[in-house]
């Protein structure tokens, strides 16, 4: 009972048990799911860092390990399989995660082709980020600020958001909000494709500190992590397809031009701020379970427009 409390089972997990390994995360099967977030986000951030470098038209392939890290194959789901048979949940989790960091440090550190796409619309940005940006109407650029909000937030997750009192919760949110500087700015510097990603890893780091810090049930806050990576990936692909049917749709045209604004999903900004907003009135518990259904059902009805409308055009 103990070893399979701890998710370590198997051959290899049953050693590990009542090890230091037991504990990393946290004990119990609590640790077991902030794990399987951690690899979830990772395998997540491989996957946009892909979509980022490559251009569009493009078989997303970053080729040797960040392919085999970071992409959908099936060399990575024989792997979680055979390490959940030898090593139980924990120690898959734990080796899927380390995989993943070192096929984003793989994808990375590789050199950028010299077509990149315009990443502007990859970045799920919200209203309240877009308004920002618009005080510096692109004249800054984009890597430095995220890089900024990104430190900030990954120490203040790092120290603890539980002992942050009250309002100052949103302290993490308003230094991601740096990155909003560089709403409007084109992205097309040689390493702007970064953006996207390490944009996105600051709202998944606040969010999954956030939820464990407040006791929100693991299985919510996973969920709704991964309800926002797959919101993330499908803005993306509408973004690189140029999918703009209307007012309705994610994106929207402000002053005649074309701003990715995700007014209908909030924007990572605006997610960032709900959340923080339900920690501080104690509903997080509510809010990350309504919110995550809400994204979900949002990619569904936008993958119903779609299909109509591809069915539509055919019987036309």
């Amino acid at each position: 009972a103990a070893r399979a409390s701890d998710g370590l089972t198997g051959p290899a997990g049953s050693r590990l048990s009542g090890t230091s390994v037991a504990r990393i995360g946290a004990p119990g099967w609590e640790g077991v799911w902030r794990l399987a977030a951690a690899a979830m986000i990772v395998l997540a951030l491989c996957q946009m860092a892909a979509l980022c470098r490559s251009t569009p038209g493009q078989v997303m392939r970053p080729g040797g390990f960040g392919e085999f890290a970071g992409t959908p194959g099936g060399g990575r789901l024989l792997l979680a399989g055979g390490l959940l048979l030898i090593g139980g949940a924990r120690l898959t989790f734990l080796l899927l995660f380390a995989v993943g960091v070192l096929g984003l440090l793989a994808i990375f550190m590789g050199t950028p082709r010299e077509a990149r796409p315009r990443v502007l619309g990859y970045r799920g940005d919200g209203p309240a980020a877009v308004w920002i940006g618009r005080f510096v109407d692109g004249r800054l650029p984009p890597l430095p600020a995220v890089i900024v909000g990104l430190l900030v937030t990954g120490m203040l997750a790092a120290l603890g958001l539980q002992s942050l009192p009250g309002i100052l919760v949103l302290t993490p949110v308003e230094a991601m909000l740096l990155a909003s500087l560089a709403t409007w700015h084109a992205h097309y510097g040689p390493r702007d494709w970064m953006v996207p990603p390490l944009l996105q890893a600051g709202e998944y780091w606040f969010l999954a500190a956030l939820g464990f810090a407040k006791h929100v049930p693991p299985t919510a806050t996973f969920a709704l992590l991964a309800a926002i990576a797959l919101y993330h990936l499908d803005l993306a692909y509408r973004a690189r397809n140029e999918l703009v049917p209307s007012q309705d749709g994610p994106f929207v045209r402000e002053e005649g031009q074309l701003s990715y604004s995700d007014r209908a999903g909030f924007g990572w900004d605006g997610r960032m701020i709900v959340c923080g907003l339900a920690a501080v009135a104690g509903i997080a518990s509510v809010i990350y379970p309504l919110l995550a259904l809400y994204l979900v059902g949002l990619m569904g009805r936008d993958w119903l427009a779609g299909w109509s409308a591809g069915h539509a055009a055919v019987d036309g």
